[in-house]
This record gives structure tokens, C-alpha cells and sequence, in this order.
């Protein structure tokens, strides 16, 4: 089995993963979290608006566009991150799944929140954020993770090289 054989299950799963935490993002925190938790912002649209500043258009689409953008952004990338997590676990196996999904999650959080998207200006890292909005996207994508990893196992099984 070649680690490309991997990556697509890896994406499935990061898709799905991906669809599970916008449905927490964006229909269950704002339930269940106290106003002053809730991070305050979907960083998927941000990234859009971002793009739409850098090609110097920042109105380029309306609010409905950039959410539908958004929405498309996000599970690429989630896709395209959990492709990695396919490559990565087909050749590691030592933690249980959902262990090595919620590690996966964090690791993306790490990347993203704190690594690229401040970097380019999309966003500031959660850190730079008060300590009570950081929970809602660490347990996004510790969702988002651990999802990746139950679909990625369900499709790819247990088969080893």
C-alpha cells in the first residue's frame, strides 16, 4: 500500500472532519457558548476577505458570497490537510485513533491559528486573544481531528503496507 493510497482516504476523512467542525462553529457554540467565549469571527471568511483585499477588491463579494466562499475554503483545506494525516498515520499507528485524530486537530490548529494565518495578516493567533476565546477554536479542531481520524480508519481499516 503507498502512502498515496493514504492520502485519499486522508482527505475524505479531513472533509468530513472539516463539515462536523463548521457545524460546531457555526450552529453549536453560539448555543452553548457564553457571548463572551465565542471567538467572534469564522476564520475561513476572514481568509476570503483577506484574498479580497489582496487582489484589491475587499467589497469583491457580498457577506452570503464570502460565507459560501468560506464554507469551500475551509473543507479544502481541511481535505487537503487530512490527506497529510493519511499519509502520516498509514505509516504511524501507536496511538489509538481518536488520540492521534485530537493530536492531528491540534497540530492543524498550531499551523494554522498560530503559524500561517497571522503570519500573512489574516488573522491574529489565538494566543494573541484573551484566554476565554481560546477554547472554542482548540475544541474545533480537536473535533475536526478526531472526525478526520474515525472516517480515515473507517475507509482505510487497519491495512498496513
Amino acid at each position: 500500500m503507498s502512502m498515496n493510497d493514504a492520502a485519499k482516504p486522508g482527505a475524505i476523512g479531513g472533509f468530513a472532519g472539516g463539515a462536523l467542525m463548521t457545524l460546531m462553529i457555526q450552529e453549536v457554540a453560539p448555543k452553548v457558548l457564553p457571548k463572551d467565549m465565542e471567538p467572534g469571527h469564522f476564520a475561513p471568511k476572514l481568509a476570503v476577505q483577506w484574498g479580497e483585499r489582496l487582489v484589491g477588491q475587499p467589497n469583491l463579494l457580498n457577506d452570503r458570497q464570502e460565507m459560501l466562499a468560506a464554507l469551500a475554503v475551509h473543507l479544502g483545506y481541511s481535505a487537503f490537510m487530512g490527506s497529510f494525516y493519511g499519509r502520516v498515520r498509514d505509516e504511524h499507528r501507536s496511538l489509538p485513533v481518536p488520540a492521534a485524530g485530537a493530536l492531528f486537530g491540534l497540530i492543524v490548529w498550531a499551523i494554522s491559528f498560530e503559524g500561517w494565518m497571522p503570519a500573512v495578516g489574516i488573522m491574529k493567533r489565538t494566543t494573541d486573544e484573551p484566554p476565554r476565546k481560546w477554547p472554542a477554536p482548540l475544541m474545533g479542531h480537536v473535533i475536526y481531528g478526531v472526525g478526520t481520524a474515525l472516517v480515515f480508519h473507517a475507509l482505510h481499516g487497519r491495512r498496513k503496507k
